[in-house]
């Protein structure tokens, strides 16, 4: 009972680490033979009999099975060993196959004792290669490959499982026979975060057999007794049953200071026995019940290009009576994921301990509804006055509250919404985060200043689409492109990331999304799960007019955006003050002197909310009219003043071009060639195949004069280009017509 005292101190103090062994997944996994090493490996057996069975020497097989047997880890090494270098040399991804297939399929069946680590709120290491620990504790993985990640993770500024000996969706950080310890034994880096975790924090092992004994343990129990010689202060711990201790001990003599502790009689002693470790949260006012961690909290799995917003947000929370927090930007640019990981963070968990409470405010349709959304998150019932009793209920102690999402009862009476948010803010013991879709938030609240996301860099981006696809499309030649059609925007990138698994190549990814676009980005039906649901979200709600959401299909179609002259010319009446409710939407943004979407929300747009035909034959017509009038002055004086208001323009006159061209205006499109001919000519922008499908079009309308035009302007622009050959070509195909 000494012990276990001084364990449970240790974790109040912050000072424990979990290092989680393969017992831990055998149970969890209801005994599935590929959770223990021993199953794996004779799993390896089979899959090498099964593709090299004419390449393998005489009774290879019954030489494994035979060296399984002896249960010598030695002997398991080697078998380990047989296996990774055998099928690691078949062709690639047939180990990567083999790791899916076996630890890939490993589901929770009882998930007890993982409930019961992540209580414990500690950080969290494991020798396991599977993704069971991330389930159950709703945390993202990080494996020895990359120690800038474990150290941000030790420093309590990342939640991630620490894998000692890799994770199966990188198989390269595998740790299995020689070779792999050989690797792993002799990166610096990886060792060095190793000794760390044993000088720093008292260890606690769960679920390990005869893991002690490989190579990586056996060096690292050896660096503990010659470095501190007697001289180390803190206890670690090994867990094992009643019956075991006596025998685990004698493993570990005095200098290791690893002692055994008994969990109980039987196996299933083990999640209460964790659950004991917890230091409990302090009783709650009259009538409230302990609150708890909430149940089925989705993870957010990589919040990558976040970093200074997510560490700005857990230093401001860890603070005394901190300001209320806003989070503001448009669909899909993971205010959600960010709300999240700050609640998640070891450094919120032990300044709030179970005091965290997150509420999705998507299903609360006016204020009269939050407090009960809210007691419900904190399983509370509320009697007499619902609000004054939430209110009682929150200040009773150090409290951290998120409202996910709180445009939706903000939307619905914004004079009541703010005065509930403006009660929340008074309260000295609560820390309040809000989330609101657009750039608008809640007037009359003390606010602190608010973190608005935006798209997201090309590197963190092409990051963040690497690491769900599991790194397989690295290098790809056609990856920079379909990064180009994501545009940053995080929902997207995650959504198009989970789609490619089933395509054979990104090739065929962005096939499909020519045939799909955004309907391509779909995993379910919420705003969590669908880009198209998300951005319904914003064009249905309140705050877009009937002249925003006109503005909203138009500005779908210019891939360019809008330019302030060209939204007065097309919008006279209200064309400004519908852009400022699209921006405060969060569908739109300014830049540059124009009005712009992301391309995914353009795409979604055009879907959800296609442009009426008049309308779209209002802004054809418009950029058709500039093409003509400016363009044809391109080349002689005054041309540079056209290039300079068409330069930018290029996408949205391509696209009225090709709309005109294909049915809307073709003699509108006729008219306007030369000046888009002359664009292309003089500042090599653009795609002359346009051009040529003009002529294909006039040709097949029996107006050769606009065909012979045509198919000149092309061989200006070859002839500009310096194709010579191309340009006499297109002239001579034109003189006859």
């Amino acid at each position: 009972m000494m012990m276990d005292a001084d364990l449970k101190e240790r974790i109040a103090k912050g000072r424990v680490v979990a290092i989680v062994g393969a017992g831990v997944s055998i149970a969890a996994s209801g005994g599935h033979e590929a959770a223990s090493w021993k199953g794996l490996l004779q799993s390896g057996i089979e899959r090498c009999e099964a593709v090299l069975s004419g390449d393998l020497p005489q009774r290879w097989a019954a030489r494994m099975r035979e060296d399984l047997d002896t249960n010598d880890t030695v002997s398991w090494l080697g078998v380990a060993s047989q296996v990774h270098e055998r099928l690691k040399g078949l062709a690639p991804g047939e180990f990567r196959l083999w790791l899916e297939e076996t630890i890939g399929g490993l589901e929770v069946k009882h998930a007890g004792v993982l409930e019961a680590l992540r209580d414990l709120q500690v950080p969290v290491a494991t020798t396991n290669y599977d993704n069971l620990l991330e389930v159950g504790l709703g945390r993202d993985s990080v494996t020895w490959t990359d120690p800038g990640r474990i150290q941000r993770v030790l420093q309590g500024d990342e939640d991630a499982v620490i894998h000692l000996h890799g994770h199966y969706k990188q198989p390269d950080s595998i740790v299995l026979g020689y070779r792999s310890y050989a690797e792993v034994l002799g990166d610096r880096p990886a060792q060095a975060l190793q000794h760390a975790l044993r000088a720093n924090n008292s260890l606690l092992y769960v679920g390990f057999g005869a893991s002690f004994q490989d190579p990586n343990f056996s060096k690292w129990l050896a660096w503990a007794k010659e470095t501190f010689q007697g001289q180390e202060m803190y206890r670690h711990y090994r867990l094992c049953r009643d019956e075991e201790r006596q025998a685990v001990q004698k493993q570990h003599p005095g200098e290791d200071r690893i002692l055994a502790l008994s969990y109980g009689e039987k196996h299933n002693d083990l999640a209460p026995f964790l659950s004991s470790l917890v230091v409990p949260a302090a009783q709650e006012g009259e009538a409230q019940e302990q609150a708890s961690v909430p149940v089925g909290l989705p993870s957010a799995d990589w919040l990558l290009g976040r970093d200074a917003e997510l560490a700005e947000l857990v230093s401001h929370l860890c603070r005394d009576s901190p300001a209320p927090v806003p989070i503001l930007g448009g669909p899909g640019m993971g205010k959600t994921a960010l709300s999240i990981h700050a609640f998640r963070h070891s450094a919120v968990a032990a300044s709030f301990g179970e005091r965290r409470y997150f509420v999705r405010c998507e299903g609360v349709f006016d204020a009269a509804s939050l407090p009960g959304a809210v007691a419900s998150a904190m399983n509370l019932v509320l009697t007499g006055d619902p609000q004054r009793a939430l209110l009682q209920a929150l200040n009773a102690e150090r409290t951290l509250l998120v409202l996910d999402n709180f445009e939706t009862p903000w939307d619905a009476g914004r004079t009541a919404a703010e005065a509930l948010l403006s009660e929340l803010a008074s309260l000295s013991t609560l820390a309040l985060i809000v989330s609101v879709r657009g750039l608008g938030r809640p007037y009359g609240i003390p606010w602190r200043s608010s973190l608005d996301l935006s798209k997201l860099e090309p590197e963190p981006a092409q990051e963040l689409f690497l690491k769900i696809t599991d790194e397989a499309h690295r290098g790809d030649p056609d990856l920079e492109r379909v990064l180009s059609v994501l545009d940053g925007v995080p929902l997207a990138i995650r959504l198009m990331a989970y789609a490619s698994r089933a395509y054979p190549s990104l090739h065929w990814l962005l096939d499909a999304w020519a045939r799909k676009r955004t309907a391509l980005m779909s995993r379910g039906d919420g705003k969590d799960d669908d880009l198209e649901v998300s951005i319904a979200l914003s064009l249905d709600g309140p705050r877009l007019g009937e002249a925003a959401q006109g503005l909203a299909s138009q500005l779908a179609l210019l891939p360019s955006g809008l330019a302030f002259e060209d939204l007065d010319a097309l919008f006279a009446a209200g064309g400004r003050d519908a852009s400022t409710d699209l921006v405060e939407a969060g569908l739109a943004f300014f830049g540059g002197e124009r009005l712009r979407m992301l391309s995914p929300v353009r795409e979604a747009t055009m879907r959800l909310r296609p442009t009426a035909e008049v309308q779209l034959d209002e802004v054809v017509s418009h950029y058709l009219s500039l093409a003509r009038e400016l363009g044809s002055r391109i080349g002689s004086p005054g041309g540079r003043e056209s290039i300079s208001r068409l330069e930018p323009e290029i996408g949205n006159l391509e696209m009225c071009f090709r709309r005109a061209i294909e049915g809307i205006d073709p003699d509108g499109a006729f008219a306007a060639r030369k000046g888009l001919a002359q664009l292309m000519r003089f500042q090599n922008i653009g795609s002359p195949q346009l051009l040529s499908k003009a002529s294909r079009v006039a040709h097949s309308m029996d107006r050769p004069t606009d065909e012979a035009n045509c198919i000149q302007s092309l061989g200006d622009i070859a002839l500009r280009r310096s194709d010579h050959d191309g340009a006499r070509e297109r002239f001579e195909e034109a003189l006859p017509l």
